[in-house]
């Protein structure tokens, strides 16, 4: 069946099949009580139902009632593609189709504030500038055609073709013209068409009904966080994991999205595809774990050569110790690893020779590094005759040393 000139709001109940996501009631209703913003009724249900929606997002939007500015008898409660405002008046807000004004801002530099100016936009009032969010906000595939022939030639359904080709409406929708407007539905095929027309031209606009990756980012915390409801919000997530993966998304966020819908699906008794989406989690955790530890491993590695290079043991050893933390809880390096770290920092304090109590803690370090080989000899066994070596030469020059303070 084709819906035939339908308002914007049974437009996009269609559209995003009767799913919602506006603005909260409390801000309505607070602005109501504490500024006397009143909101017509179709301006009110648009904001409820789809404010938060990518329909609100694009060449025009509505603002949020916090942000809409009362000014003298008007209130400043949308923006345009081209940077205008439009307004209505306060003591109209009880009417189904309100008179709306375009709002110029004039700037005093003298008196260093901004006056405003209205200006009555004739044929133009509330509704028409809702089906013109409807026509230029939704995810469309533009078509334009005004060769008869060739129309007759797409899928373009007949009675859409007919409004295009002899349809009147009173819907005014301004561009650089006015044209006449009408939104239609497709049930079958689930497309919107819009149709705009003047004498001039005649134009088509076909939309899709699919999600935006921002739109079920949105349902998806909708249902998981605000409502609990684990089937709505796994409906969302699935269709949400293939968009973020196609985007190539950073894979801590895909990781936190594959926790969250493997909770769907444990809610939901789904076992199996909970273990899936747990498992790819763990996966990408993983990956981003060892990442960032490798880089505190390098950090307490740096900081440990640093206050080994002040002589300040006390830190140099806290510091060496969190490098053997990091090592064993990502099961790397083992006792060849540890023993490696310790001969390097004994060579590095044989080479500075800065005092007779440094080449002692080297040989301290040497005979630490050789416990820790024998943990595995059979991978150490090389590393313990080196380690063992240095020890023996750092033992002579200790020897050297002392003889030549007995001369």
């Amino acid at each position: 069946m084709i819906h035939i000139d339908i308002d914007s709001l049974t437009a996009l109940r269609y559209f995003y099949n009767g799913e919602t996501l506006g603005i909260s009631k409390e801000e309505i209703s607070r602005n109501e009580k504490q500024r006397k913003l009143l909101l017509p009724a179709v301006l009110k249900e648009f904001l409820l139902k789809y404010g938060s929606l990518g329909v609100n997002f694009g060449e025009g939007n509505v603002l949020p009632p916090d942000l809409m500015r009362i000014v003298d008898d008007k209130v400043i409660f949308a923006y345009m593609d081209d940077q205008a405002m439009l307004a209505f008046r306060r003591a109209d807000f009880a009417e189904d189709n309100p008179q709306l004004f375009y709002v110029k801002p004039d700037f005093n530099e003298k008196e260093t504030k901004i006056s405003w100016r209205f200006i009555k936009a004739s044929d133009f009032f509330m509704h028409n500038f809702l089906i013109g969010l409807v026509m230029c906000n939704l995810p469309r595939i533009d078509v334009q055609w005004e060769d008869p022939s060739q129309l007759e030639q797409s899928e373009v359904p007949e009675e859409v073709l007919n409004l295009l080709l002899t349809g009147q409406s009173d819907n005014l929708v301004f561009f650089t013209k006015k044209y006449r407007v009408f939104l239609c539905w497709d049930d079958e095929k689930k497309q919107l068409w819009s149709v705009f027309r003047n004498a001039e031209k005649k134009v088509l606009f076909r939309y899709y009904a699919f999600w935006t990756g921002s739109d079920m980012e949105k349902l998806f915390d909708k249902y998981f966080f605000q409502k609990q409801n684990y089937a709505k919000a796994l409906y969302f997530g699935r269709r949400l994991i293939v968009h973020l993966e196609k985007k190539n998304t950073n894979k801590l966020q895909l990781a936190e999205k594959y926790k969250l819908l493997g909770r769907c699906c444990w809610e939901l008794a789904q076992w199996e595809e909970a273990a899936e989406f747990y498992q790819k989690a763990e996966l990408f955790f993983n990956i981003q774990l060892e990442e960032m530890l490798n880089k505190a491993k390098s950090f307490y590695q740096s900081k440990g050569d640093f206050y080994s290079a002040w002589q300040n043991e006390a830190e140099s050893r806290q510091a060496y110790a969190q490098v053997d933390r990091i090592c064993e809880f990502l099961e790397v390096g083992g006792a060849r690893a540890h023993g490696m770290r310790l001969v390097n920092q004994a060579v590095w304090l044989m080479e500075q020779e800065r005092s007779e109590d440094d080449l002692r803690k080297a040989l301290d370090l040497f005979a630490q590094a050789l416990d820790i080989y024998q943990q595995d000899p059979k991978e150490c066994k090389y590393d313990i005759a080196r380690c063992q070596q240095l020890r023996g030469d750092l033992r002579k020059r200790l020897k050297e040393l002392t003889q030549n303070k007995q001369s």
